[in-house]
């Protein structure tokens, strides 16, 4: 059971998870609280628009139900 947590990928991986709160905090430090949530969600939207770009991937009728209900919700609470 230990071998699963001393693993170097393991170990790497929650490097790389240190590294990118780090990173997040350092990126929302002149922020206000108000806009950390919208910029959170709207990586959703942004992740989903360069995989359909870059990677080919489909985006069907579901997947665009669910990103604008995540856009209402970002317009809702900046309101």
């Amino acid at each position: 059971m230990i071998k699963e947590y001393i693993n170097p990928w393991v170990i790497i991986g929650y490097g790389m998870m240190v590294v990118s709160t780090l990173l997040i905090i350092a990126a929302y430090h002149g922020l206000d609280y108000k806009n950390g949530p919208i910029i959170e969600s709207l990586g959703y939207i942004l992740v989903m628009v360069l995989s359909y770009v870059f990677f080919k991937e489909k985006v069907d009728r579901r997947k665009i139900i669910g990103y604008s209900l995540i856009l209402i919700g970002v317009v809702v609470f900046y309101i």
